[in-house]
């Protein structure tokens, strides 16, 4: 039985919690009561207002359950027609998720097929990201997607991305100086998005998978181009989590709930970003993907 309240309060504070730990077992399963509940519901017709609310929060969740979904064209219409609320999620990172639905396709060439489509797709996305009210007296300001991308591209072209160039363009643009500097993270974030769809995973700066290697003695994981040291402890970890994530046998789920959860105590131990969170947390969505399916 669904013990959920849903109230729009209930909704909106659940959400929040998901989204700062990472919890997206949790939320796929609040997710799917949230939806069952409006579905279910006159809401739509008696209070169109409210209904929209909790519509925009099932959105916020889906994007935040990301992961669950294999079939792309539902990323697809997500990035189409929603774009825009992934600003409105606390500690959203969209590439993560989006990186991790690829990793499980071992063919890079239909990687490089998929990161096209969401790269076009984003091309032709007329979501607006900035507020034109907000800038009203400023003539000719970009506010979609399509024609921030557009503007973009103008000035930096459509080949491989020069980063002094983009740096350059994020502190001097015509346009973009004329922002506040919480419109320019917004900018910051769908460019990042946009050049990492653009790169080929058949390429060290596009493929997805993290690659340790030993180099001088040194422990290196080397990610989409960049190569970072870390310690053998860290190491050590990384490797006992994989492989406790790869065992073949079946658990019953309270065993599987418990491995996870101990997982997680220990990633709370690094601080947000670091690389042995980082590289916790992605295998604990991995056995979280996996245990739904």
């Amino acid at each position: 039985m669904d013990k959920n309240n849903y109230t729009i309060k209930e909704v909106e504070k659940v959400v929040d919690i998901f989204s700062e730990y990472n919890n997206i077992r949790d939320a796929y399963e609040y997710y799917k009561g949230l939806k069952n509940f409006l579905d279910n519901s006159d809401l739509k017709q008696l209070d169109p207002k409210l209904y929209s609310d909790y519509y925009n929060y099932l959105i916020r969740l889906k994007f935040l359950v990301l992961n669950f979904f294999d079939d792309w064209e539902d990323i697809e219409e997500l990035l189409k027609n929603h774009f825009e609320v992934i600003y409105k999620i606390k500690y959203y990172d969209l590439w993560s998720k989006i990186k991790l639905n690829l990793l499980i396709i071992p063919d890079l060439n239909k990687r490089d097929e998929i990161k096209s489509i969401l790269k076009n797709v984003l091309l032709a996305c007329s979501r607006k990201i900035i507020d034109s009210e907000k800038y009203k007296e400023v003539e000719g300001l970009p506010t979609t997607v399509m024609e921030w991308l557009k503007d973009f591209i103008v000035n930096l072209g459509i080949d491989k991305i020069d980063h002094l160039k983009k740096v350059q363009y994020l502190t001097n643009s015509k346009n973009v100086i004329k922002l506040d500097e919480s419109d320019k993270g917004k900018l910051k974030i769908l460019f990042d998005l946009y050049e990492k769809l653009g790169l080929s995973s058949n390429t060290p700066d596009g493929f997805e998978n993290d690659v340790p290697m030993v180099i001088n003695g040194k422990n290196i994981i080397y990610t989409q181009g960049q190569a970072e040291e870390i310690s053998p402890k860290v190491m050590d970890l990384i490797k006992s989590i994989k492989i406790s994530s790869e065992e073949p046998i079946i658990k019953a789920e309270g065993e599987e709930i418990e491995d996870i959860n101990k997982l997680k105590e220990i990633a709370n131990k690094y601080p947000p970003g670091s690389l042995e969170r980082k590289g916790i947390e992605e295998e604990i969505r991995k056995l979280e993907v996996r245990s739904e399916k």
